[in-house]
């Protein structure tokens, strides 16, 4: 990839993290937000594979974000287990198992 191609790039993905995808009780909700709460459940090995990780209890907007995130990037239907330890467990099937791959 050519510096200048790498340039117009990153400056679309940048661009792309301001678009609105979706709504959530009525607000207006980023690609970027979308992306942050990803990033803290997804599969480390590949994004597409099957989620099972457990995190610090988020507040209901950030597990409700994080609902839409799933389907957003996967298309899979998130699930969520308490803990005893006031954590919770996140698991969905991903993208390849979504799609059939």
């Amino acid at each position: 990839m050519t510096e200048t191609a790498k340039e117009r790039y990153e400056c679309a993905l940048a661009e792309s993290m301001t678009q609105v995808v979706t709504e959530i009780a009525g607000k207006p909700v980023t690609r970027g937000q979308l992306v942050e709460k990803f990033d803290l459940i997804k599969n480390e090995d590949h994004w597409k594979n099957p989620i099972s990780k457990t995190i610090d209890k988020p507040s209901d907007d950030d597990l409700e974000m994080l609902h839409e995130a799933v389907h957003f990037f996967t298309g899979s239907c998130l699930t969520t287990y308490p803990r005893d330890d006031g954590r919770l467990h996140c698991e969905a099937d991903g993208y390849f198992l979504t799609i059939g791959a």
